[in-house]
């Protein structure tokens, strides 16, 4: 086979021209979201090779190491898609929505907690 794929975004499968399925477009993914993210890719280089032999041989770095305000819960979604190994990545696009989903969730809880104190604040100064 043939290797495809852009160097930044490309899964550890897709380098070695193994077999592709759901998952590898979930690694490319969480590339896609993590240098998003981290305003920056998970792996950079001087090459295209050495790129892509990053993605083979590295773990990624934490993205709170460019970011550091970048939700830890976010940080591990971010990581779990970029697993080396398929098998160890999400297994569905719907587990990365759910995890994703469940997030925001507590980002919405945490916002309204804020909402409500910041009112509870307002009040007793009045």
């Amino acid at each position: 086979g043939s290797t495809l794929g852009t160097p930044y975004y490309i899964s550890p499968e897709q380098v070695q021209a193994d077999p592709a399925d759901h998952r590898t477009d979930i690694y490319s993914l969480g590339a896609s979201f993590y240098h998003m993210v981290a305003g920056i890719p998970p792996f950079t280089g001087k090459s295209s090779p050495l790129i892509m032999a990053k993605h083979l041989h590295e773990m990624p770095p934490d993205p709170r190491s460019f970011k550091p305000d970048i939700d830890p819960v976010l940080s591990e979604i971010l990581l779990f898609m970029l697993e080396k190994s398929p098998d160890k990545r999400p297994q569905s696009i719907m587990e990365v929505c759910h995890r994703l989903e469940t997030y925001q969730r507590s980002l919405a809880q945490q916002n309204y907690q804020k909402q409500i104190e910041e009112m509870e604040q307002i009040e007793a100064q009045e």
